[in-house]
Formats: structure tokens, C-alpha cells, sequence
């Protein structure tokens, strides 16, 4: 009998009357109860694209074409970009993440603990200063909440940021148009390309997690953790990124490790149900993976990544199973969004 497991299987040996015997143990599959599944009823969501979101997307185009300009004859000011070092301290004692060298902070936006990055204001270029804050009385990390801290800030750099002016130069200087209008008929064909995206796949959610709800499940702790660890090391990437590791972010939030897959686990065990919902629905419904829907699948994931279904494929090892999964999936869930009722 083939068994569909779920995670690596423990090898145990013990002896019984001189005989040695071993015993294999693992974990597989949960039975699923499903529910119903075709002809649920969800709420539609529907995006509208104003002329604020355009005039956003504009604002952001700006923002990436701004100047950054050093200013070198004042002191900080508020939504400065501020080039510092700091060294924290409680009770004279310095304590883990709260340190850094040549760290940039925008003022102004909250990104520290309450009060530092006000206390920047009026610092000027080359100084030396001790700013006191208080952790807040909530802050999670027990040897912080409520303390009060010392960092000692040097101040390196001031930096402004220099947006261009919104108009038909512009508009030329950094793309294919030659008018701030048609730009701005452009960005809301694309807007409203990407609500339609959204409101796809946002109904899909809601259709799903129905689905999901109906459905009885015992889920092994096993796929859990797993999805935690999964879902924690897309954070650490995401906060990579932002020049942010996990110690900074444990640190700054008052957070430990514990406490973060505490968070992440009501949403990895959701995710984990799910696959196990549609993978049943698939089953139920004898939902196949046809070659040539592996092969666009494999070549539609190429393309994102601007590599030819031949170089794609190398990466998996020839390993088609990840595809065979995706596609059947997809194939489950616009089965069940044929049958949904969008009111």
C-alpha cells in the first residue's frame, strides 16, 4: 500500500527477547470531509480606480525620478533623510539589535521607537548626542517594556529629497510619451488591468476560504510548523530588503522568535487546511494534469522569470511534480469559481 506522507519518517529499534525489531513511524495525509463546495455564495468584491489613485501613481513616479540633495548648512528637520549611528543602552547596559552604524532614517516616519527620531530635529551634521525614549509598557520583550533607554546618536548626513515638476517634460524625460495626459491614460489602463487581477483573485480568496471553512480536518502539527518555517523565512527575506534582519525587528517590536510563529501560525495552519481542502476537491472530482498544460505552466513561469522553458526546466531537475501540483490547483479552484454566486 502507498502511503501519501507528510513529512520524513523516524526509524525506532528496540529488543524484545533477544530480537531486535524496528519500528517506522510517520506521518501521512489527513482524511478531509468535505463540505460544500460548488455554488457557494460570497459578497463581489469590486475595485474602482479614481483619479487619486492615479494622481498616487503619478506622486510615486516622481518620487522615484527625486534628486537626493545633501544639505550641509542646517540641522535636521522633520522628513530629512538623516545618514546616523546609534548605540542603545538600559542601565548603562547595552542590549542586542540596538546598535547600528550609518543607518538611514527617514524623520517622520514612525520607524523607531516613539520619540527618538523627534529628538533628531534640530541636531546638526557631526554631532553627538544622547536621546533618552521609554519602551512602551506593552512592548513584548519582558527586559524592555516599560524601561527607559539611552542612545548615544552621531549624525552623519542630511539628505532632501528634490521632486521634479509634474508636467509634459517630465513626462518625456522618463518615458515613451510625449504628454502628462496620455501618462496619465496609461497608468489608468493599467490600474484598472490590476483591480480586475485583484478582484480575481480576491473573490477567489473568499470563495476558498468558504470552501475551506466547511471542510473538517484534523492537521498534523508536522505540516504546520512546517508552513511556519516557511512563511518566517519569507518574512526574514522580505525584511532583508529593507536592510533589516530578525534580531532588529525582534528588537524594535518587542517580539521574540516564539511570539512571531505564535503570530504566523493561525495563517499557516489556514494555508495548510487549504492544500489539503483542494487537494481532496481535486480527488473528489478527478482533476488531472494534462502534459501540455504542465508544458504552458512550465513556460508560463519561464517567461516571469525571462528564461526559456528548457533553462526553467533544468532549474527543477527535470522535476515536473511542482507544476503537475500548481496546475491542478488552479484547474480545482475554477472549477469551484464556475459554480461560486458573486452577489
Amino acid at each position: 500500500m502507498e502511503l501519501d506522507t507528510v513529512d520524513r519518517p523516524s526509524l525506532d529499534k528496540f529488543d524484545v527477547d533477544g530480537n531486535v525489531y524496528l519500528e517506522v513511524s510517520v506521518t501521512v495525509k489527513p482524511e478531509v470531509k468535505l463540505g460544500e463546495y460548488f455554488g457557494v455564495e460570497v459578497e463581489k468584491v469590486v475595485h474602482e480606480v479614481t483619479e487619486e489613485l492615479v494622481a498616487d501613481d503619478l506622486k510615486t513616479k516622481q518620487e522615484q525620478n527625486a534628486r537626493m540633495i545633501t544639505v550641509d548648512d542646517r540641522a535636521v528637520e522633520d522628513g530629512d533623510i538623516v545618514e546616523l549611528d546609534y548605540a542603545g543602552s538600559v542601565d548603562a547596559v547595552p542590549f542586542e539589535g540596538g546598535t547600528a552604524e550609518n543607518q538611514k532614517l527617514t524623520i517622520g516616519t514612525g520607524q523607531f521607537i516613539p520619540g527618538f527620531e523627534e529628538q533628531l530635529i534640530g541636531k546638526a551634521i557631526g554631532s553627538e548626542s544622547d536621546i533618552q525614549v521609554t519602551f512602551p509598557e506593552e512592548y513584548q520583550a519582558e527586559e524592555l517594556a516599560g524601561k527607559e533607554a539611552i542612545f548615544h546618536v552621531t549624525i552623519h548626513e542630511i539628505q532632501v529629497k528634490e521632486l521634479p515638476e509634474l508636467d509634459d517634460e517630465f513626462v518625456k524625460d522618463i518615458s515613451e510619451f510625449d504628454t502628462l495626459d496620455e501618462m496619465k491614460a496609461d497608468i489608468r489602463a493599467n490600474l484598472e488591468k490590476d483591480a480586475a487581477e485583484r478582484e480575481k483573485r480576491e473573490n477567489q480568496t473568499s470563495v476558498v476560504e468558504k470552501v475551506v471553512v466547511d471542510a473538517e480536518v484534523d492537521i498534523p502539527e508536522v505540516m504546520v510548523n512546517a508552513q511556519i518555517e516557511q512563511e518566517r523565512q519569507e518574512f526574514e527575506q522580505q525584511l532583508s530588503s529593507q536592510g533589516l534582519n530578525l534580531e532588529q525587528y525582534y528588537t524594535f517590536t518587542g517580539t521574540t522568535e516564539e511570539e512571531l510563529n505564535k503570530q504566523i501560525q493561525p495563517n499557516a495552519e489556514k494555508s495548510v487546511k487549504a492544500d489539503l481542502v483542494l487537494n481532496a476537491i481535486s480527488k473528489t472530482e478527478a482533476i488531472e494534469a494534462s502534459e501540455e498544460e504542465i508544458q504552458a505552466k512550465l513556460e508560463e513561469i519561464a517567461a516571469r522569470y525571462n528564461q526559456t522553458a528548457d533553462q526553467f526546466k533544468k532549474l527543477l531537475g527535470g522535476n515536473s511534480d511542482m507544476l503537475r501540483v500548481d496546475v491542478i490547483r488552479e484547474k480545482t479552484i475554477n472549477a469551484i469559481m464556475e459554480k461560486a454566486v458573486l452577489k
